[in-house]
């Protein structure tokens, strides 16, 4: 979509180097292992970031504070194994970029799921 081409964090991507599509897993404790695919990563500033694709809602003025909440863990769970995340929620008028806020308090809240096996660390 063309919208995604135009967010900021994909035309940053695009400048530098960059994988698509990747697998990423990460050891959490013994026996327990985090892992997936994550749409985008790239090398910024000050390390990795991991970007995320979703569908948005019908425009850009649209509060997306309940998005970014339901897919809190599921970013949090990125930054846990990777580093920074960014959604890009693509709409039919263009992309919206959002960052998780509280994302240290994030990461501790799926360490913690992950020693218990909490399903809802699988996310999609």
């Amino acid at each position: 979509m063309a919208a995604a081409l135009a967010a900021p964090s994909v035309t940053a991507a695009a400048a530098r180097p960059h994988w698509r599509e990747l697998y990423v897993g990460v050891p959490l404790a013994p026996g327990r292992a985090l892992e997936g695919y994550v749409d985008l990563l790239y090398r910024g500033d000050v390390g990795l970031v991991v970007v995320d694709y979703k569908t948005g809602p019908a425009g850009l003025d649209a509060d997306l504070d309940g998005l970014v909440d339901r897919y809190r863990m599921q970013g949090a769970a990125y930054a846990l194994a990777v580093a920074e995340v960014v959604f890009v929620f693509l709409t039919p008028e263009g992309a919206v970029e959002r960052r998780l806020p509280d994302l240290s308090q994030a990461v501790a809240e799926v360490r913690q799921l992950a020693a218990t096996d909490d399903e809802r660390l699988v996310t999609t």
